[in-house]
């Protein structure tokens, strides 16, 4: 098990294990994974804040599912379907 950003024991910085280059909280390993050129992100309507976030989530996790998107994928494809206060 690798070390977290909080255990005192630690033996690498934060900036190992998450991106600053990209000013995302995604952590390296998600990042560096190649992006399937083959993948086409379903068109999906932005969730905003205003509607059922659980309803957005199912969606999104039905469409993500029926693509065979790996889970690096999925988290790098999910902050595009938010906009809004919700992509704060």
């Amino acid at each position: 098990m690798s070390p977290s950003c909080s255990s005192p024991r630690r033996t690498s910085s934060c900036r190992d294990v998450f991106s600053t280059k990209y000013d995302s909280p995604l952590a390296l390993a998600i990042l560096n994974e190649p992006y399937p050129g083959n993948i086409h992100i379903p068109n999906l309507p932005e969730y905003n804040g205003t509607t059922a976030l659980e309803d957005h989530l199912s969606c999104f996790e039905i469409l993500t599912s029926l693509i065979g998107a790996s889970d690096a994928t999925i988290s790098r494809i999910f902050p595009t379907t938010l906009g809004g206060d919700a992509r704060l």
